[in-house]
């Protein structure tokens, strides 16, 4: 797009959120939320939104939440780059 995207989370994000946020310019999320690639804990890659989060944050640090599942703070998403 021409014009820079946000996104905007109110609320907890799990699975696909991740990947909106990767593909917005800008992600700004409230302090306390939590945000989880939870198809980690199904054993699944998520290949969908994979190419955005690579884009954003370092491929270790992906593989890491990709294979874990484990939710993330908005301090360490402003730490690896998700965050205003």
């Amino acid at each position: 797009m021409r014009k820079p995207t946000v996104a905007r989370v109110n609320g907890d994000g799990y699975g696909g959120a991740l990947g909106l946020i990767a593909a917005c310019d800008i992600g700004h999320r409230r302090r306390g939320r939590k945000i989880c690639l939870h198809r980690g804990a199904l054993r699944l890659i998520p290949a969908v939104v994979s190419p955005f989060v690579l884009g954003k944050i370092s491929e270790s640090a992906a593989l890491r939440y990709f294979l874990t599942a484990e939710t993330m703070s908005a301090a360490t998403l402003k730490e690896m780059g998700l965050g205003p």
